[in-house]
């Protein structure tokens, strides 16, 4: 797992190199791969309200009221979402990880520490999407990052799309692996069956495996690729790995 420095400094320049593709992004109407009908001004509006509305949570202690709308010109968005950029990571570096703060997520500590990861991770892919929407293509994220993306998706994410939306699909044994991990560290499992997926760290022959780097396998995760693009290998049925995908979208 990273640092809290890691995450932070991770999160710092992903907040610079938001902002620069926000900025390089025009009229902001440019499509974001794997948003379903988002454009780059839905995306920013979506990243910076989100900013806004988690600082003035930690510091209220509480849900805040409502979420932000962003300013009603779309010129003035990149300017809106510097000033959530700065909120939050204000917030975030303030208290130590185990202090006591609210979050949104049952299933989580509710310290400072889960909004260090988790407003690392969603910087991490939406950092993605805004720079390959707005100049056709981005970093790819840290492979340590990744590994931990990964990791959250399956420990976070998973329970709260099961508990709105059961994962019945079948019997099916899902093998996840990033090749630039090493060891246990890059093989996740996820077995479906007639209950909540189980998630185990171990390398084991499933139903269907996907292969690549840590980035890859996270943005397969959130829906942004698909095998065969990137670096992505399937191995097993293709529509075994269609059909886990459509039962997991967020």
């Amino acid at each position: 797992m990273p640092t809290r420095d890691e995450y932070l400094s991770t999160l710092h320049r992903d907040l610079e190199l938001f902002d620069a593709a926000i900025r390089a992004g025009g009229d902001l109407s440019q499509p974001v791969d794997g948003c379903g009908e988002w454009t780059l001004a839905d995306l920013a509006a979506h990243l910076g309200g989100l900013e806004h509305y988690v600082a003035a949570g930690i510091a209220k202690g509480a849900s805040p009221d409502a979420f932000p709308a962003p300013p009603a010109d779309v010129a003035a968005y990149a300017d809106w979402c510097a000033q959530g950029a700065a909120a939050i990571e204000a917030a975030l570096t303030a208290s130590p990880d185990d202090t006591p703060c609210w979050t949104f997520f049952p299933n989580a500590p509710q310290e400072i520490g889960t909004w260090v990861r988790r407003m690392t991770q969603e910087h991490a892919v939406h950092r993605y999407d805004a720079e390959l929407a707005a100049t056709g293509t981005a970093e790819a994220i840290d492979p340590i990052i990744a590994r931990d993306g990964i990791d959250e998706f399956l420990d976070l994410f998973l329970a709260r799309v099961d508990k709105r939306r059961p994962i019945r699909i079948g019997d099916l044994a899902v093998q996840l692996q990033s090749l630039d991990g090493d060891g246990d560290d890059g093989a996740w499992m996820v077995r479906c069956g007639d209950g909540p997926p189980v998630v185990t760290r171990e390398h084991f022959r499933g139903d269907v495996a996907l292969q690549g780097s840590a980035n890859s396998v996270l943005l397969a995760l959130w829906g942004r690729v698909e095998p065969g693009e990137m670096d992505l290998e399937i191995y097993g049925s293709p529509d075994d790995w269609a059909r886990f995908r459509a039962a997991i979208a967020i």
